[in-house]
């Protein structure tokens, strides 16, 4: 289990030992670094207002991503929820779990539907669009929210 303590911003505030010791460059500080930045661009640029949504109404956000810090990018399940500390909101904490090879093969099936404009993200779960109404059905993600 790897662990991201963000900021509500959600820039990087700290990461554990064990997620440093996986990173590509280990002398470069993630201090700051926006949490998105570090997701593989195999991840549909819609899961990022999903997330803004979701955290937004205080819901914990579930998702598949992959990393592209490491030394070997890869695809993990990320639980993000708020973090306090003295009884006070200070951001969130991501929790990221190792995911099975066929967990892969599914989460990049579904991405790529989503991608396609054939499904979309809601609270952190992929659902079709239905193509009876035209205006989900052609709504296209096609850069990163920043």
């Amino acid at each position: 289990m790897l662990l991201i303590n963000l900021n509500k911003d959600l820039t990087i505030d700290a990461v554990s030992k064990n997620f440093k010791v996986l990173m590509r460059d280990q002398a470069r500080s993630l201090k700051s670094c926006f949490f998105l930045s570090m997701v593989d661009c195999e991840v549909p640029d819609q899961l990022a207002e999903d997330l803004y949504d979701s955290l937004k109404k205080g819901l914990v956000y579930n998702v598949t991503l992959k990393v592209n810090v490491l030394a070997n990018p890869d695809w993990f399940d990320v639980s993000i929820s708020p973090r306090f500390e003295g009884g006070n909101n200070v951001g969130y904490q991501a929790v990221l779990q190792h995911i099975t090879a066929s967990d892969i093969d599914t989460t990049a099936s579904v991405y790529s539907k989503i991608s396609q404009g054939e499904m979309s993200m809601k609270q952190g779960w992929p659902v079709q669009n239905n193509h009876s109404n035209q205006a989900v059905s052609m709504e296209r993600w096609d850069c990163r929210v920043k």
